[in-house]
C-alpha cells in the first residue's frame, strides 16, 4: 500500500466510525483511486451491521465485500424496542413507518455473510435496564436465545464462526429455558470463544465442541446438572468464568487443560469438586458451598472472596491428590493472593505457608451490604475487627 492510498485509507475509517454517510455518498467517485484489497479492508474494519449496511448500499464494490465480512455486531437498540411498542397508526400515509420484525431482519442480515468468523448480537444495556410493563416478559419478540430463532440463522454461519456472543434480553429471556448450547453444538464445530448472558440455559443433550477453549456465563440460570455437563461437552477448555450463574446445586469440574476458572455462583450449592491440574487461576467470589473441594497443584494467582459459613467445609488439594489439606494450609506456590473473605482467623498461616513466594498480597475486607442489582444497601454489621498482625508484610508488594 502506497503512502497516498495509506492516508486516504486512513481518512475512510475515520468517515466510516464517525458514521458519516453523506460523506461517503460524495466520495462515491474517488472510489475508482482505490484497490479492491483496500475497499477489503475499509470493510473488515466495521463491524456494526447497521454501518455495514450503509456502506452496502453506497456502491457494488462495498457491497460485495459486506458480503464476506468477517466480524460483525447487531446491536438490539432501545429505539427498536421503543418502536415496536409504540401505539402508531401503521394505515396513516404519514406515519413514515414500514411493519417489520426485529427477529426476521437478524436473520435476514446474518443470512446475507458468506464467511464470518466472528459474530455478537447484543441487546444494548439502555434496554436491559429500562422499566417496562409487568407484561413484558410475556413477550417473546426480543428473546434472542428463542430456540426456534437461533435455528433460522445459526446453521448459515455456523460452518466459519469461531467466536461468538449473545446479550440476551433478560426481562424475557430469563424465565424461558433455551436449548440454545444444544445448537450451537450441533452447527458450529470450529467455535473456539463463546458468551451467552443474561438468559436461562439447558445444558442436557449437547453435542462435543473441540475447539472450544474459552467459555462465559454471566447473568444466566442454569440446569442442575451444568458443572458436570460442560466436562463432556468442553473438554478441552482453558478459560471459564461463571458470573452470576444461578440454579447449580451440585458438581465436577475436570479439566485437564483448564489455566484460568472464576467461579461466582449466585445460589450455594450442596458440594463442588474442582480438579484442575493445570490451573493457575482461581477467582471465588460467590456464595460458599456446603462442601468445597479444590484440587489445583499449580495454583499461582488465588482470589479467595467468599463468607464460609461454620457448617461449610472447603478443601485445598496440594500436588497430590489424595493429599488433602483444610483451607488454612493454601498451596506453597501462590505468587497473588486476595482475601476477602469474612473471617480472618487462619490469615496468618496462609501469609506463612506462600511467604517465600507471594509476591503481591490484597486484603479484601467486606463492609457493605449490596441490593440484587448490586448497587449498595447498607453498611455491614458485625463486620470483623480482629484483623491479622502486618509486621510481617514487607516483603510483599503494595497492590
Amino acid at each position: 500500500m502506497d503512502r497516498q492510498n495509506g492516508v486516504e485509507f486512513r481518512l475512510w475509517i475515520v468517515i466510516i466510525r464517525c458514521d458519516v454517510y453523506g460523506l461517503l455518498k460524495l466520495m462515491y467517485a474517488r472510489l475508482d483511486y482505490f484497490s479492491q484489497e483496500i475497499v477489503d479492508e475499509i470493510v473488515h474494519h466495521v463491524e456494526d451491521a447497521r454501518d455495514i449496511a450503509k456502506l452496502s448500499v453506497t456502491c457494488k464494490s462495498f457491497q460485495e465485500t459486506g458480503y464476506n465480512v468477517r466480524s460483525m455486531h447487531v446491536k438490539v437498540l432501545n429505539e427498536d424496542h421503543e418502536w415496536a411498542r409504540n401505539l402508531v397508526d401503521m394505515s396513516s400515509p404519514n406515519s413514515g413507518l414500514e411493519s417489520r420484525n426485529l427477529k426476521d431482519t437478524v436473520v435476514n442480515i446474518i443470512a446475507k455473510k458468506h464467511c464470518i468468523k466472528q459474530l455478537c448480537i447484543e441487546v444494548e444495556p439502555r434496554l436491559q435496564s429500562k422499566e417496562v410493563p409487568e407484561n413484558e416478559g410475556q413477550r417473546t419478540d426480543f428473546w434472542m436465545s428463542d430456540p426456534y430463532f437461533v435455528r433460522k440463522w445459526l446453521p448459515r454461519a455456523g460452518a466459519t464462526l469461531q467466536h461468538l456472543c449473545i446479550v440476551d434480553y433478560g426481562k424475557q429471556a430469563i424465565m424461558r429455558r433455551s436449548s440454545v448450547l444444544k445448537i450451537i453444538s450441533e452447527n458450529c464445530k470450529l467455535v473456539k470463544t463463546l458468551d451467552l448472558r443474561n438468559m436461562y440455559i439447558d445444558t442436557s443433550d449437547c453435542g462435543v465442541m473441540t475447539s472450544m477453549v474459552s467459555m462465559t456465563l454471566r447473568c444466566v440460570k442454569v440446569t442442575v446438572g451444568t458443572l458436570d455437563d460442560m466436562n463432556t461437552i468442553m473438554p478441552n477448555l482453558q478459560t471459564l468464568a461463571l458470573l452470576g450463574v444461578f440454579g447449580v446445586e451440585k458438581g465436577n469440574l475436570k479439566f485437564k487443560n483448564m489455566k484460568v476458572l472464576c467461579l461466582g455462583l449466585s445460589t450455594p450449592a450442596e458440594n463442588v469438586l474442582m480438579d484442575l491440574p493445570s490451573l493457575e487461576k482461581l477467582e471465588l467470589k460467590m456464595q460458599c458451598p456446603q462442601d468445597l473441594r479444590i484440587v489445583a497443584p499449580q495454583l499461582k494467582y488465588f482470589a479467595f472472596n467468599m463468607k464460609v459459613p461454620e457448617e461449610s467445609k472447603v478443601q485445598v488439594c496440594c500436588g497430590d491428590t489424595t493429599k488433602v489439606h483444610a483451607t488454612k494450609d493454601l498451596p506453597g506456590g501462590l505468587l497473588e493472593l486476595l482475601y476477602g473473605a469474612s473471617s480472618f482467623g487462619t490469615f496468618a498461616l496462609r501469609l506463612e505457608r506462600n511467604r517465600s513466594n507471594c509476591k503481591t498480597l490484597y486484603v479484601d475486607i467486606p463492609c457493605m451490604a449490596l441490593k440484587e442489582d448490586g448497587t449498595f444497601f447498607t453498611v455491614s454489621k458485625d463486620v470483623s475487627l480482629n484483623l491479622p498482625c502486618f509486621e510481617n508484610l514487607h516483603n510483599f508488594e503494595h497492590p
